[in-house]
């Protein structure tokens, strides 16, 4: 099917060539009258008396044509930019918008100079028209094969990294209700709660886990939830749950201390360091998965500066949190590493200090995030998950790496609007 933008640019050449003509009286082919004895060119007029010309078109001659070339100069570009969005493609837009320009660049009949009296020619006067009017449309040609050759390297309008961190700092999200997202470690606590909130937002969710009853048990049945059983210390088991995912989730983990959570390759270093390097080599393969998220720690870059991350670190949990980190932070694909401090408020799934006191965020509702590693307090799960959306939602977090902590306030609840006020803070 011809590019729709081919016909639109033929029209606008030739809505061009009947301005200039009739307008403005630019044209190429304005004869001079013959001389006795020549024969009258066919195109020609009835020789009569030339009327005399006004001071005021003498005037008027040289401003119109100077006018339109400001006209042409400013607007010629805006005029193709909206054709050129009419195309889904780049380089079909530029093959279709370079064969309409060869077929409509074909050169003018430029005249011999001086002119011959005794034949039929250009008149100076008219010879200046000839050369404004080819100027002109020359100029706006010469703006779509400019548009034509970019849109033909879409690699030139990419540019740097850093140059992309700050042109995407719109709102607009990586992925949009209807999008799949895979939660590993659905049956944690971030994990269960993060996948609930994506249910509501109307995204189509892929709650992995280790056993199928167990997450049907624990999260329910909706029409927008897969429940996917897989090991990320398995990669053979990973392959059809990222397969059409558009972002991924990792909130997978276990105990800093030797539990019987060990137990089945569960320990630190296999589930958080290999297990997450398994997810991230599998989207990665896949090559559809837009934003990584991973749910890190604090203490990753503190934990030999002494207690209480030292003591935390005594197993290599934070070894094995920073590793994961860092493989994702290179592994080229876009990612947002959230780093809460010692999780508080149901569903408790861990074995901790707060799992047995039952330790809650109360009043501290409110957020503090910082691009540093140097938040201690804790932080709510119901605040990491959102967190973890809000990575998802908004262009500007991607390649981020913040540390969240629960404090005192009314907080951003779910607001999108919230979040992005208090995510481009910390950024400042």
């Amino acid at each position: 099917m011809p590019w729709r933008g081919s016909t639109s640019l033929s029209f606008l050449l030739n809505f061009f060539d009947l301005f200039s003509l009739r307008y403005l009286s630019i044209s190429p082919l304005d004869p001079v009258a013959p001389s006795s004895g020549s024969t009258p060119s066919p195109r020609a007029k009835p020789a009569s008396s030339p009327a005399p010309k006004s001071s005021r078109t003498e005037i008027v001659d040289p401003v119109r044509p100077a006018l339109l070339a400001a006209c042409c100069l400013f607007f010629s570009p805006f005029v193709i930019g909206v054709l050129a969005n009419s195309s889904s493609s780049a380089s079909p837009l530029a093959s279709a918008l370079s064969s309409s320009l060869l077929a409509k660049a074909e050169p003018l009949p430029w005249p011999a100079w001086p002119p011959a009296a005794s034949s039929s020619g250009l008149s100076p006067s008219s010879l200046t028209r000839c050369c404004t009017y080819s100027l002109l449309r020359a100029l706006l040609l010469w703006w779509a094969l400019c548009l034509a050759l970019l849109l033909a390297s879409p690699s030139a309008l990419s540019g740097s990294s850093s140059s992309s961190s700050s042109s995407s700092s719109s709102n607009a999200a990586v992925v949009v209700p209807g999008d799949t997202v895979l939660v590993a470690g659905a049956t944690g606590g971030v994990g269960q709660i993060l996948t609930k909130k994506l249910v509501e937002r109307g995204y189509v969710v892929r709650a992995l886990s280790r056993s199928f009853s167990k997450s049907i048990e624990l999260l329910g049945t909706h029409p927008n939830l897969t429940h996917v059983e897989a090991d990320i210390t398995r990669p053979e088991t990973l392959v059809d749950g990222v397969r059409g995912c558009r972002a991924v989730c990792c909130t997978t983990g276990t105990t800093a201390f030797p539990t019987l959570r060990w137990l089945g390759k569960n320990d630190p270093d296999t589930n958080t360091w290999v297990g997450t390097r398994n997810l991230v080599d599998a989207c990665r393969e896949g090559k559809e998965c837009g934003r990584f998220v991973f749910v890190s720690s604090a203490g990753v870059k503190r934990y030999d500066a002494g207690p209480p991350y030292s003591i935390l670190n005594a197993f290599g949990v934070l070894v094995a949190k920073e590793k994961a980190e860092t493989y994702l932070a290179n592994s080229g694909m876009p990612y947002t590493i959230v780093r809460p401090g010692r999780l508080t408020d149901a569903p408790y799934t861990s074995y901790d200090l707060n799992t047995l006191m039952k330790g809650e965020s109360g009043e501290r509702r409110e957020v503090n995030l910082s691009l540093e590693e140097e938040l201690d307090g804790e932080t709510s799960r119901a605040a990491v998950a959102e967190s973890c959306v809000q990575s998802l939602v908004h262009a500007f977090m991607e390649n981020e790496t913040f540390s969240i902590e629960s404090v005192l306030g009314e907080g951003p609840e779910t607001s999108d609007e919230e979040w992005a006020s208090r995510l481009r803070a910390m950024r400042m």
